[in-house]
């Protein structure tokens, strides 16, 4: 399940766990922590940052990227292309914005095209509708 990428055992700073860590450390779903990069990723995918069939702002005739679990790949990329901006809860809603725009920028940029990541779009098909936070949360 590791190598077909359909389970991700690391824990929120990034280490990689065994499965009997995993079970140890999170017994239950609810007892797994926030991992900084995964939210990144979702709030580009969400500004339509990189598409994923199901996305709101992707039209349901755009062959937009289904791959499972490709988020957690956005946030790997960003991870190792955004360092050090694992302290969401540390930074004003403006710095965020900053931040945002600039992470929507690197999942369009051309290093994502060259590593493949599932669901690439450049912005010229799928424009960018950036989200909106509020109080360092995507805003419903």
């Amino acid at each position: 399940m590791v190598g077909n990428h359909l389970t991700w055992l690391d824990d929120e700073n990034g280490k990689a766990l065994s499965p009997t860590e995993l079970e140890k450390l999170a017994p239950d779903l609810k007892d797994l922590k926030n991992d900084a990069y995964r939210t990144w990723s979702r709030w580009v995918r969400d500004s339509c940052g990189y598409v994923k069939a199901g996305n709101d702002c992707v039209p349901a005739s755009y062959p937009a990227g289904a791959a499972y679990f490709m988020e957690f790949l956005w946030a790997a990329y960003l991870e190792q292309n955004m360092p050090g901006h694992d302290k969401i809860d540390k930074l004003s809603d403006k710095e965020i914005k900053g931040l945002l725009q600039q992470a929507i920028e690197l999942a369009q940029g051309p290093q994502a095209f060259l590593e493949n990541l599932p669901g690439y779009s450049d912005g010229a098909v799928v424009p960018v509708m950036m989200v909106e936070i509020e109080g360092g949360c995507e805003k419903d």
